[in-house]
């Protein structure tokens, strides 16, 4: 890429001369080490990144300008990286997830879906775990999955088979939904895992109020408080979760499936 390491507005400009519009993946977010210096070893004033343009000299001060300038090209964001300098399949590898992160970017404003990335330093793609990046499409060509990714038909998984559909008011997860303010949303999920057809889940969902704001000055928001209901499902199926009521101001919503065990 003929753009200068950092310069994110340097890199937008060189995209905006190609032929076809790219995708950009977030990689490795860091929010916690980016914005918040908290004077701890892990968040050290050294390691501050530009976190993808928020500069006031690249794309910022603000995320709304930082998104509005982003949003076109940036579809994925990394939820689960790793395990980078392994040579050989790791049995019941987990996580580290960024899931402050995704629910932070969320807030500001961004239009991202999650996604996996082995962060491969050796020729090991999809080998040294069962983490995949679920697409929901009609078929594995390659125009459909950059279709699917543009539209934010994605999931993260730790689990390589297992199926998981979003839909609010019978629209498909990556939409987006009008509804009166105050009016129940038609909020569903399905999941099937052809290998454990009968698995207990618990299904989180998750939501906020989207609110872009001066990076200087931004809110430290951890996924935890954008929890709004708990339900159990077990085996495959389309799962309800009832009760959820439209706000006034423009919103998001996602879920994370965790399974018993």
């Amino acid at each position: 890429l003929t753009a200068e390491n950092g310069n994110i507005s340097g890199l937008l400009n060189y995209l905006g001369t190609l032929p076809v519009k790219p995708v950009i993946q977030l990689n490795h977010p860091d929010v916690a080490t980016d914005l918040f210096y908290k004077g701890e070893d892990r968040s050290t004033q050294k390691n501050m990144f530009n976190d993808y343009g928020i500069d006031a000299g690249d794309l910022g001060p603000h995320f709304k300008d930082l998104v509005a300038a982003l949003d076109p090209y940036a579809h994925l964001i990394e939820i689960l990286s790793g395990p980078a300098m392994k040579k050989k399949p790791v049995t019941n590898y987990h996580y580290r997830d960024h899931e402050n992160d995704y629910y932070f970017y969320l807030m500001q404003g961004f239009h991202i879906s999650p996604s996996v990335g082995q962060d491969n330093h050796y020729k090991t793609w999809g080998k040294t775990t069962d983490a995949r990046v679920g697409i929901v499409t009609t078929s594995l060509s390659e125009a459909n999955i950059f279709e699917a990714i543009r539209l934010n038909r994605t999931f993260a998984t730790e689990d390589k088979n297992l199926k998981v559909i979003l839909y609010i008011n019978d629209q498909l997860m990556g939409g987006s939904v009008i509804a009166d303010e105050e009016s129940e949303l038609k909020i569903q999920v399905f999941i099937n895992d052809e290998d454990e057809d009968d698995a207990e889940y618990e299904i989180n969902l998750y939501a906020g109020e989207i609110n872009p704001e001066l990076s200087t000055h931004a809110t430290d928001w951890k996924a935890t408080d954008g929890l709004i209901e708990t339900v159990s499902a077990t085996g495959n199926g389309l799962f309800a979760i009832p009760s959820i009521f439209c706000g006034k101001k423009p919103e998001f919503y996602y879920v994370r499936i965790e399974q018993d065990g």
